[in-house]
């Protein structure tokens, strides 16, 4: 990965005190952060491979998304006027029903990247294969 400075954001941490610091400095040599405060550590070189100038921005840890269902991307905005089991069994499943592995591929490749977007760097996925799991295939 090489050296990367983060510099100038709002940096949310999370330590035991739950620092919050303006302006913030977060240096990565690799894969591991090795400084986080307000200046440059004592052993930074202003010359890291990467600077990202961050004012104006929140830098934090990424979020986790607990419970996801990726496989549902493209169905998830049919039929959102009826109840929830009718719409699994009666809207979304014959949907999905409709879908090969293509299809999946590219509803997850979806999912993923708005989650990658909204900060979430973990997801939890349920039914990543329901089509074939359902089938016994």
């Amino acid at each position: 990965m090489g050296d990367m400075m983060i510099r100038g954001g709002f940096v949310i941490t999370m330590d035991e005190e739950r620092s919050m610091i303006p302006k913030g400095v977060i240096e990565i040599k690799d894969d591991r952060i090795t400084h986080v405060g307000t200046e440059p550590g004592q052993t930074s070189t202003e010359s890291a491979a990467t600077v990202i100038d961050a004012a104006g921005k929140v830098v934090m840890p990424g979020l986790i998304n607990g419970h996801s269902h990726l496989c549902m991307t493209f169905g998830r905005t049919i039929g959102f006027e009826v109840n929830v089991m009718d719409w699994l069994n009666k809207i979304l499943f014959p949907f999905m029903d409709g879908m090969d592995e293509q299809d999946y591929y590219v509803m997850t490749l979806i999912g993923s990247l708005e989650n990658l977007k909204n900060g979430n760097t973990t997801i939890v996925n349920k039914w990543g294969h329901w089509r074939w799991e359902k089938s016994g295939a």
